[in-house]
């Protein structure tokens, strides 16, 4: 039992290094509006998932580590993370029971949440402009699609083990 519980932390943190490598891949700047939203993924996976394992604290932590790491507006990744991690935990606590439409529905509005929340605080304090913000939407679309490959390949790894 202790060492199922230290395996689900190692492949979370497994996890999510894979995504920060993700995250900073280089790609041109004109392509920056398709990058999945690869925190708001690993978050939804382990909320729903192993919601007794990924808490609203750690999902904050984990936030504010992203906020460092890309150089974002400081608590803007940490608020959007605690809040999918919150939401998924209450809608979603019979998700095993989802059929796979109900299980989109909830995943596109916890993405759509977390850059929602994020949004509004980066145009509150101008970091980001109207403009920009409308590309953003991209980015829940691109996110989505990367869902699917993201859902099979965690999965696959809890198999494994």
């Amino acid at each position: 039992m202790i060492i199922k519980h230290f395996a689900v932390y190692r492949a979370m943190a497994i996890s999510l290094g894979i995504m920060l490598i993700l995250a900073f891949w280089p790609i041109a700047a004109d392509w920056r509006y398709y990058r999945p939203d690869w925190l708001s993924l690993w978050l939804v996976f382990w909320a729903l998932h192993y919601p007794q394992k990924l808490g609203v604290w750690l999902a904050c932590l984990v936030g504010l580590l992203w906020d460092l790491t890309t150089g974002s507006l400081l608590g803007s990744y940490a608020l959007s993370s605690a809040i999918v991690v919150y939401a998924s935990r209450r809608l979603g606590r019979n998700v095993a029971m989802f059929n796979i439409i109900e299980k989109t529905v909830l995943v596109i509005f916890l993405v759509v949440l977390a850059l929602a929340v994020r949004l509004a605080l980066w145009l509150m304090v101008d970091y980001v402009s109207w403009s920009q913000s409308v590309h953003y939407l991209s980015v829940v679309f691109v996110t989505l699609l990367a869902w699917p490959l993201v859902l099979d390949a965690l999965a696959r790894s809890q198999h494994q083990e």
